[in-house]
């Protein structure tokens, strides 16, 4: 009989970070024997997506409207498993507590550790911030592995962690071979006057992509004046980018998860900007993975993993710390000639499959629930 199984995340349809991490895994194995917790309802993390809840009193209103929801159903989810269940194994994505955890959680927290197999995997930096230090303490002691996405994420840890630690790479299930390659032929009779930036995250990473609002200006300048050619900013988000431009065109979608990867495939070029700091150094880069995954090349701020993921072939890192103009660069390099434009495509998509593949993932943890 396999093994039963209980995974903890916050919500397991709209939050990026736990669908790409687990849900999209979890969906592809037919044999799955457990449950899956979401400690926020989807209709309520809709909600407080929208940006009148991302700022001011809004935000204090999500803040804690969302602590008092995930608290409440942490402690029901951990005595579920503890009286009823009794699963073989826990898997938690990132924490459990959004921040703060109150003392008076740590018995009944314990007593869902003890005797079972521990699993627990986060993306990001989570110690900036996110987890709460008695949390952290917990899982570092009591996880019995530990996945993360790269090195970086790894020294976040004490030391006597990482003999417990295994790496699994980001990846994107969604976007299918069957969508990119319908998007091609629109994709390069576009190309000859259009060219389509994307870039796709969520509101609290909007400050990346108005440290180099200049320099996309700037290329667009270029791309208009010398080559006739429009360059078209798509923002895939919750919330709008808002500047003043005059040559480089916005257009602000609102994310979902099908729209997302459609615009994706539709777009010839995807960029991730990055202030470089502890948290972004700590990033997965997942954005990449999933331009990658649509066959685009790919820009990038010379920040913390995207080292690992843009590759030289199918990407150009723009150290930009202390000069953004390689941004004008690489924009204009990629923009003129479908040649080049092509041979970073076909090495994005060569890249995507050895290095950030959804099938190899889904093995992964396929072996490790599908335990007898």
């Amino acid at each position: 009989m396999k093994k039963k199984v209980s995974i903890y995340m916050k919500n397991t349809i709209d939050s990026p970070s736990a669908y790409y991490s687990i849900t999209q895994y979890i969906r592809g194995i037919k044999s799955f024997n457990g449950s899956v917790y979401g400690l926020w309802p989807n209709r309520l993390f809709r909600l407080f997506m929208k940006p009148c809840f991302r700022h001011g009193i809004g935000n204090i209103i999500r803040k804690g409207t969302l602590f008092i929801v995930q608290c409440v159903n942490v402690v029901r989810f951990m005595i579920r498993d503890i009286q009823v269940e009794k699963p073989d194994i826990i898997v938690i994505c990132r924490e459990l507590f959004p921040q703060k955890m109150p003392r008076i959680f740590v018995g009944i927290y314990k007593k869902l550790l003890q005797n079972r197999k521990v699993i627990w995997t986060f993306d990001d930096n989570i110690k900036m911030g996110e987890i709460s230090a008695r949390e952290w303490g917990l899982l570092c002691k009591n996880a019995d592995e530990i996945m993360v996405t790269h090195d970086y994420l790894k020294e976040t840890l004490p030391q006597e962690c990482w003999k417990r630690v295994s790496f699994i790479p980001q990846a994107d299930g969604d976007i299918t071979r069957n969508l990119v390659e319908g998007a091609k032929q629109q994709q390069k009779e576009k190309y000859q006057k259009e060219i389509y930036l994307v870039w796709v995250a969520t509101s609290s990473n909007l400050p990346n992509m108005y440290y180099i609002t200049y320099e996309l200006e700037q290329a667009a300048k270029i791309l208009k004046e010398k080559y006739d050619k429009t360059l078209e900013l798509r923002i895939v988000c919750n919330e709008p980018y808002i500047a003043q431009h005059q040559f480089l065109q916005v257009k602000n979608i609102v994310w979902t998860r099908d729209g997302a990867a459609r615009i994706i495939a539709e777009s010839h070029i995807g960029i991730m900007p990055l202030i470089d700091n502890e948290f972004n150094r700590g990033k997965g880069g997942f954005k990449l993975v999933q331009y990658l995954t649509a066959d685009l090349p790919v820009i990038a701020s010379a920040v913390g993993w995207n080292y690992n993921v843009a590759g030289e072939d199918s990407g150009i890192l723009v150290k930009d710390i202390e000069d953004k103009s390689g941004w004008v660069d690489a924009i204009v390099k990629l923009a003129l000639d479908y040649s080049v434009w092509n041979h970073y495509s076909l090495a994005a998509r060569k890249r995507c499959d050895e290095f950030f593949s959804y099938t190899k993932n889904l093995q992964v943890w396929k072996e490790k629930l599908e335990q007898e």
